[in-house]
């Protein structure tokens, strides 16, 4: 019995595939692991993504950036970001991290050298540490995973510092006994929350709650299961306790 296969890749993922092949069940050593385009497509492993000399250009770049100061021609970094878009049809998880570039690129001229903004230096560098960690290539058979609340946090913006708490609803009925967090974080930790002589948070409040989600995710091990396969699209809910904040 042979399987059959559409390859959809690079800029022809929007005009059908690409070319159709059916491969026998007993695959021939030489014939595991293929590179269309910019993509990788590992048969044996049953894993698609990118292919190494794509992820190591998108390093190199990032790499250089840094070295330059965070200074880039914006033409260039249009073609890098071009060719992140073109990944992220194969590694969904780099599509929330598209946003700051989009956003960069339709507001500065095209014709200009510029250094980028803080942000974006974070959002290439965390792309970089991931590829360099070969995350460049993703199982294909995992399907999304939906498991539920797993957690509920609650946060607090004063004059210096914030506050970030949480806990794991899926252990106990009640907050009593269950696995928690508690966390400060202070001007030298995070200066981007603090503004004005005062150094106030309270008008970051939703990048705190923001925050308290991520570190729970964090604190609680959340999608890491070593005694299994999961999906590399993880879906569960987690409770902002928000009245709280007004008691």
């Amino acid at each position: 019995m042979a399987l059959h296969l559409e390859v959809h890749c690079g800029f022809g993922a929007g005009w059908g595939p690409i070319f159709i092949f059916e491969i026998p069940r007993r695959i021939p050593i030489g014939f595991c692991r293929v590179r269309v385009l910019d993509n990788w497509i590992d048969y044996s492993r049953f894993e698609i993504g990118l292919s190494e000399k794509r992820a190591n250009w998108l390093i190199k770049f990032v790499e250089n950036l840094q070295g330059d100061g965070w200074l880039t021609g914006v033409r260039q970094f249009q073609e890098f970001h071009g060719r992140l878009g073109f990944a992220s049809q194969m590694l969904p998880w780099l599509k929330p991290l598209l946003g700051p570039g989009y956003a960069w690129l339709s507001a500065v001229a095209k014709a200009t050298t510029l250094k980028v903004l803080e942000l974006l230096a974070i959002t290439c560098i965390f792309i970089k540490e991931k590829f360099s960690s070969g995350l460049r290539k993703l199982p294909c058979g995992c399907r999304e995973e939906h498991i539920g609340e797993i957690f509920r946090t609650d946060t607090k913006c004063a004059d210096g510092r914030v506050i970030l708490g949480g806990w794991r609803t899926d252990f106990t009925p009640t907050s009593k006994g269950a696995p928690w967090f508690s966390l400060e974080i202070g001007v030298d930790e995070a200066p981007w929350l603090f503004r004005g002589p005062e150094r106030s948070s309270s008008w970051a409040s939703t990048s705190v709650e923001m925050l308290a989600s991520v570190v729970a995710l964090q604190v609680f091990d959340i999608g890491v299961d070593p005694a299994r396969r999961t999906s590399h699209i993880l879906h569960c809910g987690g409770g902002q306790i928000t009245k709280l904040r007004n008691l």
